[in-house]
């Protein structure tokens, strides 16, 4: 049997340089955008005095802001629009950085085009999250309901008050994003002591 020639020739270092680089890739896969968007199928939101359904705008939350948004509302455009926003203050906040691994986002009936006496009773939306990321729930505000899921969501609005004020903050989404896997120097430290 050859004696290595280098520290790099050795079966045990190339086995632990091989999966600190798996390692590696995996958390270099793993820190993507986070985003939470509308997807294609229809965002309806409906009316009355005769019940009409209404196809609607929205903008999804994008962390990298690389586009998440659909349309804008107004005359000749959607009747509505939704909006993902990271703030429950401001409905257009929808990109930028999050912080933590547990964080909120918010949903906003942001426009209509309609008159007052048309905001929406009641409205169908679907969202998906990017992978990295995991929805623990929807929870509606005042004046709205869900009986839907946190990413099917069938909403009722003005439960307390109709029409109801536009922005409107319909809801939020609480969270949790784990932190991406790392090797830090405690666990290199470690793994060259085992190879000693």
């Amino acid at each position: 049997m050859s004696t290595p020639t280098t520290p790099f020739d050795s079966p045990r270092v190339r086995n632990v340089l091989l999966a600190m680089g798996v390692l590696a890739a995996f958390a270099a896969s793993s820190a993507q955008a986070t985003s939470l968007c509308f997807t294609n199928a229809p965002q309806q939101a409906f009316t009355l005095p005769l019940y009409d359904g209404y196809e609607s705008a929205w903008a999804g939350f994008d962390e990298a802001g690389s586009g998440c948004d659909y349309l804008a509302c107004g005359p000749g455009d959607q009747a509505f629009r939704w909006t993902i926003s990271r703030s429950d203050a401001d409905p257009n906040d929808v990109a930028g950085p999050v912080v933590g691994p547990v964080f909120y986002l918010y949903l906003w009936l942001e426009c209509t085009s309609l008159p007052p006496d048309e905001t929406p009773l009641a409205a169908v939306l679907h969202v998906e999250p990017s992978s990295d990321i995991e929805l623990l729930g929807f929870a509606t505000m005042p004046g709205a309901a869900n009986i839907g899921t946190s990413t099917d969501l069938e909403l009722a609005l003005g439960v307390e008050q109709i029409p109801v004020d536009v922005p409107f903050l319909v809801g939020t989404w609480p969270v949790f994003r784990p932190d991406p896997v790392s090797v830090d120097s405690e666990s290199w430290g470690r793994i060259k002591a085992t190879y000693r």
